[in-house]
């Protein structure tokens, strides 16, 4: 049953850590085309939005390291 836990553990790991990815990829792109940026205004809301969720999985990753393993 031990080797169970573990392996929800491990998968909800590597799921936080995909979403961080995917959230980071997403800010490293818009950040990288500096033109977007400074032509769409809404584009500094959207990196926010990204960042927020980014913070959520890393927060989420970090709760679950604390206090399951």
């Amino acid at each position: 049953m031990h080797h169970y836990k573990e392996n929800i553990i491990a998968a909800t790991e590597q799921y936080l850590v995909g979403h961080i990815a995917k959230h980071k990829m997403n800010i490293d792109i818009m950040l990288s085309n500096h033109i977007a940026v400074a032509e769409h205004p809404g584009m500094l809301e959207t990196i926010e939005s990204e960042l927020a969720k980014l913070a959520e999985y890393d927060d989420k990753l970090a709760a679950l390291q604390k206090y399951f393993k």
